[in-house]
């Protein structure tokens, strides 16, 4: 007797359901926690008088860890191709696609991001970028694409929002995302544990992705890289005013918690003041012909 195949999607929605991530602070929408944190990001850039968020393309399109992303993706894309974004961020990928493509629809909620794709859009001299302010969710499909992409983001995170790709699309669908279980992350490991006083729940892995293609007869390609990255603090409040913002998407921060912040990162800090915590991984790209 053959056994009965799981329900891989329902299987994904209950991890969702039961994730940290969905247990958000109840008064803030999803667009809410969007704008803060991509304003809380470009400020701390700016205060540390860094404008890594303004693309510069020429010293990108000779980044290795850049160009393992790129390079797949370009793969797919020609002069007449249509190109849709999924949570285009400030237009890292999406700017440099549009130099080949026929167009390239870029989907990013944030306000900040926007104003910044469009600057690194004008400082590439690309023109050929048609720009939504909107979350994914809230997208209306009034036209497919020849490649639907979405790279490291939030956006896609559930049976649905994937699924919407799919139906997005007329060619190729591609998702770029952690090919491990559970990321090495110091945040998810080891802080939120520290100050929530229970594990962190994971929205998903990639293995869920490829079971719920699988179940609505999608059969994807896998390709799996290493990631290597490494976060740097100069100092004991420069790394509590980087991981406090994250502990704001599911409560307010008390001073008792702040401290606990504090003692965890003064731990880990240099006998000179400063944290360096190097991460290694394994990324992927799942994509498939629709």
């Amino acid at each position: 007797m053959l056994a009965a195949v799981p329900n891989w999607q329902a299987i994904w929605e209950e991890a969702v359901a039961q994730s940290s991530y969905n247990q958000r602070r109840p008064d803030w929408t999803e667009l809410d926690w969007v704008d803060f944190i991509n304003d809380f990001l470009w400020q701390n850039k700016k205060k540390k008088n860094i404008s890594s968020l303004v693309l510069d393309l020429d010293a990108l399109l000779k980044d290795e860890k850049f160009l393992v992303e790129f390079d797949r993706l370009k793969r797919f894309v020609d002069k007449d191709t249509s190109v849709l974004d999924v949570g285009a961020g400030t237009g890292r990928l999406a700017i440099p696609l549009a130099r080949i493509a026929g167009k390239v629809t870029v989907l990013e909620p944030s306000h900040t991001n926007q104003k910044l794709m469009r600057t690194n859009a004008d400082r590439a001299g690309v023109g050929n970028l048609e720009y939504i302010e909107c979350l994914w969710s809230d997208f209306e499909i009034h036209e497919k694409y020849d490649l639907v992409f979405s790279v490291w983001s939030p956006a896609v995170r559930d049976p649905p929002s994937l699924l919407k790709m799919h139906q997005a699309s007329k060619g190729r669908c591609a998702l770029i995302t952690s090919a491990l279980p559970y990321g090495n992350m110091d945040f998810l490991n080891l802080i939120y544990p520290l100050i929530r006083k229970e594990p962190y729940k994971y929205v998903y892995n990639f293995a869920h992705v490829i079971t719920t293609l699988y179940q609505h007869g999608i059969y994807p390609n896998v390709e799996t890289w290493k990631a290597e990255a490494e976060i740097k603090y100069e100092t004991e409040e420069e790394a509590v005013s980087y991981w406090k913002p994250l502990l704001m998407y599911y409560s307010d921060v008390t001073g008792e918690m702040e401290d606990e912040l504090r003692d965890y990162c003064r731990s880990k800090m240099n006998p000179d003041g400063s944290y360096h915590y190097p991460t290694k991984g394994v990324a992927c790209m799942i994509w498939w012909h629709v």
